[in-house]
């Protein structure tokens, strides 16, 4: 996640570096590269604690998110697929190396 954010260049390698040097000194396990990445842990964190199936973390993009799924391997065909109550089709995200 971070090398994408890093390369994208909404997140520079100083920052970082920042967020890192700063966990270190709270004494912080977890370590966050983007403001935005803690609502979707929470959100999945409800939907565990809830057991209710995992939320479509693309229901709020416009259009049909594929361009989203494919820009940060988040495969939501299947979460669609089964809503629309078709089989699930096995997806592999070409963006992994």
């Amino acid at each position: 996640m971070t090398d994408k954010a890093v390369g994208s260049g909404k997140v520079t390698a100083a920052m970082v570096a920042q967020f890192v040097i700063d966990a270190v000194r709270d004494d912080r396990f977890y370590i966050y590269s983007h403001p935005k990445a803690l609502g979707s842990v929470q959100t999945r964190l409800e939907d565990v604690m809830q057991q209710r199936n995992p939320t479509d973390p693309l229901k709020d993009v416009p259009g049909d998110g594929a361009a989203v799924a494919r820009a940060h391997c988040v495969h939501a065909e299947p979460l669609r697929a089964a809503r629309a109550g078709r089989p699930r089709a096995r997806t592999h995200c070409a963006n992994t190396a």
